[in-house]
């Protein structure tokens, strides 16, 4: 800080002329008010600009928080939108093929009926029929013709449910608790009576 700005007046003027008199340039000398006031205005300038460029800080550090705080919750809602988009179309692939599946395994039990019920009228009695292999053949065949892999469970007993955990191989289930001429072919989507 300037104690005084000269601009229009040369240095060697202000020593030889009497511009400011003597005795006013002698008790500037001789006094330290005006030093004193000169580191006063100084310190006190000082102190202004500390604390104005601390508050700038600070309001320019509150900015780029909000800034990132705004941009980090556009992310979060732009990627909960993009995951919302791919867990629905995952669902929605899902509902399609099990409505493949569903119609593929229709047909199959479809065929298996027709089969069994050809089979059947061309012998004299059901008794003499070996169920286990000729529904596992049925039911192999079947399901390799139309490349299916499934879990089908064959058995006598109409009140054995399917496990949709159990493997996907065919299970047959002798029951003697049934009657000889009642068998049932089920899976998770279908139940056949023949």
């Amino acid at each position: 800080m300037k104690l005084y700005e000269f601009k229009n007046i040369k240095i060697d003027l202000v020593l030889t002329e009497d511009i400011i008199p003597e005795d006013k340039l002698q008790e500037i000398i001789q006094s330290d008010d005006i030093i004193k006031l000169a580191r006063k205005k100084t310190y006190e300038h000082l102190l202004r600009a500390r604390r104005k460029s601390k508050e700038l800080k600070t309001e320019s550090r509150k900015k780029i928080a909000r800034k990132m705080i705004l941009m980090r919750e556009r992310i979060r809602k732009n990627n909960k939108i993009k995951l919302d988009k791919e867990v629905n179309q995952s669902i929605k692939w899902v509902k399609d093929i099990q409505a493949i599946e569903l119609v593929l395994m229709q047909d199959i039990m479809n065929k298996i009926h027709l089969s069994l019920t050809n089979a059947l009228h061309s012998l004299d009695t059901s008794s003499r029929i070996n169920w286990d292999d000729l529904l596992n053949e049925v039911v192999r065949e079947t399901l390799s013709n139309n490349n299916i892999v499934g879990a089908i469970k064959i058995t006598k007993n109409p009140d054995i449910k399917l496990d949709p955990g159990e493997a996907n191989n065919i299970q047959l289930i002798n029951d003697a608790n049934t009657p000889h001429n009642k068998i049932i072919i089920e899976n998770e989507y279908i139940r056949i009576t023949l």
